[in-house]
């Protein structure tokens, strides 16, 4: 049945317009209609950015090499991971120019990373051969499937990026921590615990808590369950953030 179900939304995708197809998807997720000409809910702004702004999105947004430039250029270099190298494939990654510790990631991707924090031997060979299957799944359009309002994450500009490996102590990854924007003023905050596995890829099952900026917890489900364990905001420079 669900095979047959994802045919049907893949011949939608293909038969109708993108904005159409996405006030479908809306209607079946959210059980209400979208309204793309006057956006007024968080979800439905998202929809208009998939509808009217994928092209941006993936040129810019999406592609994390150009993310650094922005952060850069906004708020300061000082702020981003160490950069040790760009590649177009792996074909010019040298492991003798890598350090110890470090994370790859392909620039148009979601989730796929690869952590190297010196707790596990490095299989170089491995590793190599898991990012070029990465990379070229953002080459190939029918890697999408499930996901074609998103198809601007699959525009063939795709690089592998190595950065700096952020340590939280005793070789674990920082949580992950998010503040949402509403009309250019951050509201919220939401941070996910034990969300990244050893290895560098999310999880498909975590917790997520939603905090105000003045650190309180606020007891809603933003897409994920709460952890009642952490209601208390532990984050440094939180001031800067």
């Amino acid at each position: 049945m669900d095979n047959i179900k994802k045919y049907i939304w893949d011949i939608v995708f293909i038969v109708l317009p993108l904005d159409k197809y996405l006030e479908l998807r809306y209607k079946r997720v959210f059980k209400s209609k979208l309204n793309l000409y006057r956006p007024q809910k968080f979800t439905e702004k998202l929809y208009w950015l998939k509808a009217y702004y994928g092209q941006y999105m993936g040129d810019k947004i999406s592609y994390l090499y150009d993310v650094r430039e922005y952060v850069k250029k906004t708020v300061g270099e000082e702020y981003l991971p160490q950069l040790y190298g760009i590649y177009n494939n792996v074909s010019e990654i040298n492991i003798n120019e890598l350090p110890d510790k470090f994370v790859a990631k392909i620039t148009q991707s979601c989730g796929k990373n690869i952590i190297v924090n010196g707790t596990i031997d490095l299989d170089f060979a491995k590793l190599i051969k898991q990012l070029d299957e990465w990379q070229k799944e953002t080459f190939n359009k029918a890697a999408i499937s499930g996901h074609k309002e998103e198809s601007y994450f699959n525009n063939g500009k795709a690089k592998i990026l190595f950065e700096e490996y952020l340590d939280a102590g005793n070789n674990n990854s920082p949580e992950d921590i998010r503040i949402y924007c509403f009309n250019g003023k951050a509201k919220f905050i939401s941070v996910d615990y034990d969300s990244v596995t050893e290895k560098g890829e999310k999880k498909k099952s975590y917790l997520r808590n939603i905090f105000s900026l003045n650190g309180d917890f606020l007891e809603f489900k933003f897409g994920r369950d709460n952890d009642y364990t952490k209601t208390e905001l532990n984050i440094g420079n939180l001031d800067k953030l």
